[in-house]
């Protein structure tokens, strides 16, 4: 027996079309009685790498279910997906075709909120950066083209994974990492200077023991060296703590 959920805000639609054998539209109530999925999956954006932006139980129904009531065509290489503001994304036909990947209505057992033109939903791609998380779907084309959303045509990765650290740098922008590097080289110079005089004076640990700073070590040796040989004493010994 499948177990449904209810209803809790005013229905929507998703429309599939494109390559397909039958389009038709998914209503918010349909995708309900559809068997669903719950998958563990944290949403990443590529401004805050190191904190998830939404993170827990997804709800939903994998994307490759709904695909196959509307009988994909021959030839088709991504899926285009178009959200209710005009924000777009894609996957390539592989991607969709994932059993992890869903057309999720909730999120830790609370339904997700739409608003006005954007339905209550949100495209769940697991291990791939946020701009692929597509909220408020209103349409799914399926394509023979080579479709990039808004983002992977600003120069994005069209396969958004994680493990990729960064986006691509837009061509004519620089890297800020090489630009650290050269003003280290520059400064290394001048760095040395303020800190290696510093160095030499301390005589003091962290640990608060005593040892002997490079400027009392040549005092010590050459005294020793003008020492009368009866009278020199044996070899430097540490400095015993304080």
């Amino acid at each position: 027996m499948v177990v449904t959920a209810e209803p809790t805000q005013p229905d929507w639609a998703i429309e599939i079309n494109g390559l397909v054998e039958s389009s038709y539209n998914l209503s918010y109530t349909e995708i309900l009685h559809m068997p669903s999925t719950i998958i563990e999956a944290k949403l990443y954006c590529v401004d805050f790498p190191d904190q998830p932006v939404y993170e827990g139980s997804w709800k939903g129904v994998q994307l490759k279910k709904i695909l196959e009531k509307a009988v994909l065509k021959q030839g088709v290489a991504k899926l285009a997906f178009f959200a209710g503001n005009g924000f777009t994304t894609d996957l390539h036909l592989e991607d969709a075709l994932s059993p992890d990947v869903l057309i999720a209505y909730e999120l830790n057992g609370r339904s997700i909120e739409g608003a006005k033109g954007l339905p209550g939903n949100r495209l769940v791609v697991p291990g791939q950066w946020g701009y692929k998380w597509i909220a408020g779907i209103v349409r799914i084309e399926a394509v023979a083209h080579d479709f990039l959303g808004v983002w992977e045509s600003r120069g994005y990765p069209d396969k958004a994974l994680i493990s990729q650290p960064e986006p691509a740098q837009k061509k004519g922008s620089s890297d800020p990492g090489l630009y650290l590097a050269l003003v280290i080289i520059i400064l290394m110079p001048s760095l040395a200077v303020f800190f290696y005089p510093r160095q030499r004076h301390r005589g003091l640990r962290a640990d608060n023991s005593v040892h002997l700073t490079t400027e009392s070590t040549i005092r010590q040796l050459q005294s020793h060296q003008r020492m009368p040989q009866a009278s020199r004493p044996g070899p430097l010994k540490p400095t015993p703590s304080a």
